[in-house]
């Protein structure tokens, strides 16, 4: 049987923009790749409310992870922005600068809308689930009864070693003929920030009207003054036992929130008691299974409500915090499936790698430039990460009109190939899509969507991010360029001429796929 394995980084955390550099030294024996990770130990602090605070002592903020100030999904890759794989016999065997926007761009192709969906879970970053709720990795929520949800003080961020260097996708890799191995790592942790969840929650779209957020009126006719939030607790609108369940629901215990609505006025101009439901901690939440029924307590007063009079269009969202919590990332470990008894190895590896060139300009809507590449490269994917910055792994460039391929004055196509006029309504070519296809089908990649849209997290109702009609909803889009060729003898010129509608053309990085073969 295979054994598992797990080894402590070189460096010691906390990670940091500066203390970025995370190293692993691999020991000589046979690997299955495929079964192997990277596992980086993270954990989140001020997130809870502040000790002596009558109001917030118990409170729980409710935040999610946003990557680069927008509002993008991505996966835990971009976490990684250099991999290095070097061995003890064969020097270098793959270094890839920019490994963030390769493996990101390419898993938006690689993978099915549906596939993406169903690994969100896995990811730091997340999205709206159809119910119109998002979860977070790093609570553990208590969402009946009085116990309060706790923040989880080691949580793993995983990221397979097929995404860090192509050696990750043999199961069985021979780093006992290679001399053992070192595997080194940029982290860029400073990109992920949290931020509170206070536009949670939205009316899902499944259930019409009736959102997570509404609560019941709330009437006192008779029985004199009664405390809100406490004797009188607030009621749910949404009935649970007719769509999805509990679970389905982003109110928990300890949660702070706010919550506002409307006081009967018996004397214009003069409401009949003071409603306050600012800062309120969920003290405790119940279901009524018959009925499907929620009612929500809190621990502190939100006023009292006079005999004869009503409160009305209550609803609550999550509150605020006047400070952000951080992201750690505490520890590094890569855990690796070792095969215990190995079938006889060739002497010959055969094995195919990257090699990255970026261009940086500044700022253009015409760009002609001239790659070299290498005798053994067979392919090319050009990728165009957001212009804000050198730090967005997403290959986006809505601007973008058309662009032309040449190897060595040879055209790869015999026209322009048309990728839309700048809008997000513009038609892309089909030969843009051939391109793409016959490029992940030489890199050994599966075809999986060709939609050219990455989700937004924000948004709830899926198909109309992918609905190229819809410019309100739909989620950034996405272009990869690919570039089929042949290795030669001798190295080849690849010319790239880009236009865009602006000055939107800054960062190129073109990934050019090799196939190497060493002695072992």
């Amino acid at each position: 049987m295979d054994r598992i394995i797990r080894l402590q980084s070189n460096q010691t955390g906390n990670f940091t923009e500066t203390n970025n550099i995370v190293s692993f030294k691999i020991p000589p024996a046979v690997y299955d790749m495929t079964g192997s990770y990277l596992q980086l130990n993270s954990s989140v602090v001020g997130a809870v409310g502040v000790a002596g605070d009558n109001l917030l002592s118990n409170a729980m903020f409710d935040f999610s992870v946003q990557y680069d100030g927008g509002d993008d999904t991505v996966n835990n890759v971009v976490m990684v922005r250099r991999s290095s794989m070097r061995t003890g016999r064969l020097g270098v065997i793959e270094d890839r600068l920019r490994n963030d926007v390769l493996e990101q761009n390419l898993n938006l192709y690689t993978h099915a809308i549906d596939e993406h969906d169903g690994q969100f879970y896995k990811q730091l970053v997340q999205p709206f689930n159809f119910e119109g709720t998002k979860k977070n990795p790093y609570i553990q929520y208590e969402q009946e009864g009085s116990i309060a949800s706790s923040l989880l003080k080691n949580v793993p961020i995983n990221i397979p070693l097929s995404q860090l260097t192509s050696l990750g996708t043999m199961a069985e890799c021979p780093i006992d003929a290679m001399g053992g191995a070192t595997l080194e790592l940029e982290l860029q942790p400073h990109l992920f920030t949290l931020i509170a969840n206070t536009n949670m929650p939205p009316v899902p779209p499944i259930l019409g009207a009736t959102g997570n957020n509404e609560m019941e009126d709330m009437t006192q006719a008779t029985g004199g003054n009664q405390t809100i939030g406490i004797q009188v607790p607030f009621v749910l609108s949404r009935d649970f036992s007719v769509a999805g369940s509990l679970s389905d629901s982003p109110l928990y215990v300890g949660a702070c929130i706010t919550l506002v609505g409307t006081v009967s006025e018996a004397t214009p101009g003069t409401p009949d008691f003071v409603f306050d439901g600012a800062n309120r901690v969920v003290a405790s939440i119940s279901v009524a299974r018959d009925t499907g029924i929620m009612t929500v307590t809190t621990t502190a007063s939100c006023g009292d409500m006079v005999t004869g009079t009503t409160l009305t269009a209550v609803t609550w969202s999550f509150t605020d915090f006047t400070t952000a919590p951080q992201l750690q990332i505490t520890s590094a470990e890569i855990v690796l499936k070792k095969v215990t008894n190995p079938p006889p190895i060739s002497k010959q590896l055969t094995y195919t790698c990257y090699e990255t060139e970026q261009l940086g300009v500044a700022g253009t809507s015409l760009l002609n430039h001239t790659f070299r590449l290498p005798a053994n490269c067979f392919n090319a994917l050009i990728m165009l990460p957001a212009t804000a910055n050198n730090n967005n792994a997403i290959s986006s460039l809505t601007q973008l009109t058309d662009y032309r391929l040449s190897i060595d004055n040879i055209p790869v196509v015999n026209r322009r190939v048309n990728v839309g006029n700048g809008g997000n309504n513009g038609i892309r070519d089909t030969l843009h899509y051939d391109l793409i296809a016959r490029s992940l089908e030489l890199g050994g990649y599966r075809l999986g969507n060709l939609t050219e849209v990455i989700r937004d997290c924000d948004e709830v109702a899926l198909t109309d991010q992918f609905d190229g009609t819809n410019t309100t909803t739909r989620g950034d889009e996405v272009i990869i360029i690919g570039c089929p060729t042949i290795p030669t003898n001798e190295s080849k010129l690849l010319q790239l001429e880009l236009n865009a509608v602006s000055d939107d053309i800054q960062n190129v990085v073109i990934f050019k796929q090799l196939i190497k073969t060493v002695n072992l």
